[in-house]
């Protein structure tokens, strides 16, 4: 699996991090914690095109919960990223798959503070790792045209791009998406 972790990265997240499925004792710190990673994008570039209350919302959370899809990364026992995996994709109709048998991943986040540490990397290699067992083939992702920062990450993990497409959505509108997967080998 390609990765960009550095060794000595790698090796400290290895005995610091984890990764669990969420419960509904992580409602408020996940709502917290999105909250946060959409105040931070503000200040910057909200490449994700994140608006709290439309999406994310605390239903897309606790319905994600419900559904057994939010996995949560604790570094040092501290809530430091989330993700939604599920079998469906906005978009997916619009571009040409190799993989036939796909989960999603959705969602994607590392908090405000565990940033410049290589977290998100370390997350997204433990995901594609704990989903190979899963009878899959592939992990696709949708990510908007231009979010250069999540582009890169998802590169450096084994992603590869399989196109772009308009996609309505009912509560956002029209969205430029990136569709891009990862096939298990």
């Amino acid at each position: 699996m390609p990765s960009s972790i550095h060794p000595d990265s790698a090796s400290s997240l290895d005995a610091r991090a984890s990764v669990r499925p969420a419960s509904m004792q992580d409602v408020d710190a996940l709502c917290e914690m999105y909250q946060e990673v959409i105040a931070e994008l503000e200040k910057r570039k909200n490449y994700p095109l994140w608006h709290w209350g439309i999406y994310p919302n605390e239903e897309t959370v606790r319905d994600a919960i419900e559904r057994g899809e939010m996995v949560i990364l604790a570094i040092d026992g501290k809530l430091a990223g989330a993700a939604k995996v599920n079998e469906e994709l906005e978009g997916e109709e619009y571009v040409l798959w190799k993989g036939t048998s796909p989960r999603s991943i959705h969602l994607f986040t590392i908090r405000p503070g565990f940033t410049g540490m290589h977290a998100s990397d370390w997350f997204l290699m433990r995901l594609i790792k704990e989903k190979r067992s899963s009878h899959i083939d592939s992990l696709r992702l949708n990510l908007i045209v231009g979010n250069k920062p999540a582009k890169n990450l998802y590169l450096r993990c084994g992603f590869v791009s399989c196109g772009c497409a308009d996609v309505l959505l009912e509560d956002e509108g029209v969205l430029p998406f990136e569709l891009m997967e990862y096939i298990y080998e």
